[in-house]
């Protein structure tokens, strides 16, 4: 997590938003991110990014999921605040399917819920790109009564081929285990619906189609979470898990 624990009381008057009349910090490594009530009713997510970090990419995609009819929460205000981006969207209700899952959640039904909205997010342009979120996995995904409500964290989506967000994706779960160590007797299965639900509305590519994409997903985790372990921020196990996956699929 990064920035400061409570939310900055210029925030949102700085962003010409009403001030919160209550804020809870959430979980967040690229962003310091709260809940907040506004004192006009309406419930956001307030996203404070680092330093130096743009906020344009995000917006681009909120934009362009939303336009896609995407459950992308709205844009209520966004600017700068002491030199950082910052970005305020409509909170969305539910919890996470990942939070879902670590609390027994079925892993088949989240599964293939998590794979058909991928597929759907997948829907290609003229000119054959599609918006990938690239970080497309379960702590991003809200989901409430068996629907999802929101797919959040849109700060690596590009406009590129579907492979990098599959190959994205893939990753995450071979490194869910070492990350989430409960997880392991739901991973796999998880991961069988996640692909069946995909395959539910667009076909998967074979694996050896999606091996230069796999390499470069978990090149980049590799480059992620060994400078965190390294810094004590993360396990050393999970470095590990992160070497393994990277030597895997670079064979």
């Amino acid at each position: 997590m990064i920035g400061p624990e409570a939310l900055p009381g210029d925030l949102l008057t700085t962003l010409r938003l009403p001030p919160a009349m209550s804020a809870m910090r959430m979980p967040g490594y690229e962003a310091a991110v709260w809940r907040a009530e506004l004192s006009d009713g309406r419930t956001v997510a307030v996203r404070l990014l680092r330093q130096g970090v743009p906020g344009d990419t995000e917006l681009m995609a909120l934009r362009v999921a939303a336009d896609l009819g995407q459950p992308a929460p709205a844009v209520v205000g966004h600017g700068q605040w002491d030199g950082r981006d910052a970005i305020v969207s409509a909170w969305c209700a539910g919890r996470s399917m990942g939070e879902l899952l670590e609390d027994g959640g079925d892993p088949w039904a989240l599964g293939t819920l998590m794979g058909r909205a991928q597929a759907g997010l997948h829907k290609p342009a003229a000119d054959g790109r599609v918006l990938c979120h690239l970080d497309f996995q379960p702590f991003n995904i809200v989901v409430l009564d068996d629907a999802i409500t929101g797919i959040v964290d849109w700060g690596n989506a590009a406009l590129t081929d579907r492979r990098h967000d599959l190959a994205w994706t893939t990753v995450v779960l071979d490194l869910a285990p070492a990350l989430l160590p409960e997880l392991v007797p739901i991973i796999d299965a998880f991961g069988a619906a996640w692909r069946d639900g995909y395959r539910q509305l667009r076909e998967l590519p074979p694996e050896g189609e999606l091996r230069p994409f796999l390499a470069d997903a978990a090149a980049k985790q590799l480059s992620d979470w060994a400078p965190r372990a390294a810094a004590g921020e993360c396990p050393a196990s999970v470095a590990d898990a992160a070497r393994a996956v990277a030597a895997r699929w670079s064979d």
